[in-house]
């Protein structure tokens, strides 16, 4: 195989094994979370760090208005306008403040501040048909947009979220598409403010819009300075909800709670849920970097090279990932995955293997090692174990036998003959003789 394709599909394995597995379970006790669902995710090694009932099926509540947006983001410029319709008020039991009226034209900038500060549901209704015409055809469009993002357990029913029965998502999908969202600094942007003046339109005055996300207003007693939007949400059948992006100390992470109820002294389960995750985290972890670039990680035998006996493998990358603040070195053990000899020639940089690595038992991922030296074939050595292999071959074995044999036979049959030949010979001269 050429080297150069086996390193790229070694180095592929290994990043999807990476990314599939999980932290190992580790000696820092995870907090008590009151959310029915919840899942706390590290954005720079794409690690899992918390999960609770991680694939149970749950109401969409906020992940709809932040669908809608990013969609709405994708298909309209922030200075387009749009029309409210007729349908504005679908799937929608209480109006917000933001009192729009049929044939108003709206900024969609003004229309995603609605949908995020003011948590308006007619404001996601009227992204929808601007960007499809049919709220129906949108939200058949948000299910698809989902399931490009690997959201396989979603069900979009409306683009508001407003519960109704139907539509479910799980922590695990919510973190998907959050993760996108993230990568969006104007939604971020958007999603952070906790007001908003809309501008006047052709119909009314100026609005002003107030968050009701209490986890990113300094005025709350549930304000947490490290947490960055995305959404938050309550209904009476799905609970207290959100998604927020928190960063502190160059960690970045996505956090996602469904169905928290409400705490002692009217506390929010989803705001109190999401500080303790983020204590927690950023208490007990750190990202580490458990095998760099170029260690040593084992040491190979070379057959058909005088230059050296052995090659030294060394790791092709770093690995890092996120681990707790303290543990033992003992518990971080590496495995190569390497043949038991190389033959000549070996080029400096040849990826000969994988190192996999465990932590706790569990196994962290694993690394491409390669051939930290050449070792040139030599060919002294090359034709001589040719022609050593030659008369090793089973066939070139065989056909000796049977030449063996052949010349056995050959030696038989003269010998026979002679002996034949003699004999008849001196019956022939005796019978000559007595005739004399």
């Amino acid at each position: 195989m050429n080297v150069t394709v086996f390193r790229r599909a070694i180095c592929l394995v290994s990043i999807i094994a990476l990314l599939l597995v999980p932290l190992p379970a580790l000696a820092a006790d995870q907090p008590q979370v009151s959310a029915q669902a919840a899942a706390l995710y590290h954005t720079g090694t794409d690690t899992m760090l918390f999960e609770k009932q991680a694939d149970e099926r749950v109401p969409v509540a906020f992940l709809a208005k932040v669908v809608t947006a990013m969609i709405a983001a994708e298909n309209l410029e922030l200075t387009d306008t749009a029309a409210v319709p007729e349908s504005y008020k679908t799937g929608i039991a209480a109006l917000s403040a933001m009192q729009y009226r049929v044939g108003e034209t709206i900024t969609v900038e003004d229309l995603l501040y609605a949908v995020f500060v003011q948590s308006a549901d007619e404001a996601a209704n009227i992204l929808a048909a601007a960007v499809s015409g049919d709220i129906d055809a949108f939200v058949k469009k948000m299910n698809d947009y989902a399931a490009g993002l690997g959201a396989s357990d979603t069900l979009f029913t409306n683009a508001h979220g407003v519960y109704d029965g139907k539509g479910y998502t799980t922590a695990r999908d919510a973190v998907k598409i959050i993760a996108q969202f993230a990568k969006n600094e104007t939604l971020m942007e958007i999603s952070d403010a906790t007001y908003h003046r809309a501008a006047a339109t052709d119909m009314t005055g100026a609005r002003d819009m107030y968050s009701t996300n209490s986890l990113i207003h300094s005025q709350s007693s549930s304000y947490d300075s490290r947490c960055n939007g995305v959404k938050n949400d309550y209904s009476e059948q799905g609970g207290y909800s959100l998604a927020t992006v928190a960063s502190s100390g160059g960690m970045e992470y996505i956090c996602v709670l469904f169905g928290a109820p409400l705490l002692e002294e009217d506390r929010v389960g989803s705001y109190a849920d999401a500080t303790a995750l983020l204590d927690w985290a950023l208490e007990n972890f750190r990202v580490t970097t458990v095998l760099k670039k170029d260690d040593p990680c084992a040491e190979i035998p070379v057959e058909m090279c005088k230059k050296t006996d052995t090659v030294v493998l060394l790791a092709a990358e770093d690995f890092t990932r996120l681990m707790p603040a303290e543990y033992p070195p003992e518990s971080l053990v590496f495995t190569p995955n390497i043949p038991e000899s190389l033959r000549a020639p070996v080029a400096l940089g040849d990826v000969v293997g994988t190192l996999t690595i465990t932590f706790e038992g569990e196994t962290l991922g694993e690394v491409p090692v390669v051939a930290g030296q050449d070792a040139p074939l030599d060919e002294l050595l090359y034709y001589s174990s040719q022609v050593t292999g030659f008369f090793s071959s089973p066939v070139i074995k065989a056909i000796a036998v049977v030449c063996l044999l052949i010349v056995a036979l050959y030696v038989f049959y003269v010998v026979y003959y002679n002996r034949r030949r003699r004999k008849y010979r001196k019956v022939k001269n005796k019978q000559m003789n007595r005739k004399k």
